[in-house]
């Protein structure tokens, strides 16, 4: 084993990249997405937490603004993967984290809004009819958007990993579980309730990026 590799597979080392990246990734979802809509639109912050986002001229633009600025920071570290040269496997792989997590929380939000009516999507389609319809076509397009996402991750990793199926779980596996504990551990302290800013921090991270893990079924599938 190389140094490059031995310092990637820290563990310690991944479980900060799964903390830093879920912080990235929640920071560009509630400040720079909600938040900084709501600034672009004249209005102001009235509450902010890890999970929670309120402002005093709630708009459509305002509440899609957290998964739209996720999805466009995915797309942004996609580009620098494709084209930042020469990059050591530490610098490549924390990109694929971010691009990772940034890409499946916006399109899985889709997902989670077409099937529940609930959460940022759901007021874009609020007053169009018929609504089954309207969230219907939130469930295909999340779906789409959300496997293309899983392809996506899939293919950097291996550029990574190669044939090593067992780094490959870890170079997931660990990361993944620590941004979700993190993510949970933050929202514990939320003051408009512990236990449902969990379970919100739990969706975010744990549901959301499920398909990180699916990423191994896929390895298991795949050649």
């Amino acid at each position: 084993m190389d140094r490059e590799q031995a310092v990637s597979d820290d563990k310690l080392m991944l479980v900060a990249l799964g903390i830093c990246v879920y912080i990235i990734a929640d920071v560009i979802h509630e400040v720079i997405g909600h938040a900084g809509t709501c600034i672009l639109t004249g209005g102001s912050t009235t509450f902010l937490s890890s999970v929670y986002f309120y402002s005093n001229n709630s708009n459509i633009l305002v509440d899609i603004g957290g998964p739209i600025a996720n999805i466009l920071a995915g797309i942004l570290f996609w580009l620098l993967l494709k084209f930042y040269k020469d990059p050591s496997n530490r610098t490549r792989y924390f990109f694929i984290l971010l691009m990772a997590f940034n890409l499946f929380w916006g399109t899985g939000g889709l997902i989670y809004s077409g099937l529940t009516n609930k959460d940022d999507w759901s007021f874009l389609i609020a007053a169009l009819e018929p609504i089954w319809f309207w969230r219907i076509l939130l469930v295909v397009v999340g779906v789409i958007l959300y496997y293309t996402t899983i392809r996506i991750v899939f293919v950097k990793i291996l550029q990574i990993t190669g044939d090593d199926s067992e780094r490959r779980k870890q170079l997931i596996f660990v990361p993944y579980l620590a941004a979700g504990i993190s993510s949970c551990f933050a929202a514990s302290f939320d003051l408009l309730g512990s236990l449902a800013a969990i379970k919100e921090g739990a969706l975010e991270t744990f549901a959301g990026s499920i398909g990180l893990l699916l990423i191994l079924r896929l390895n298991n599938k795949s050649t």
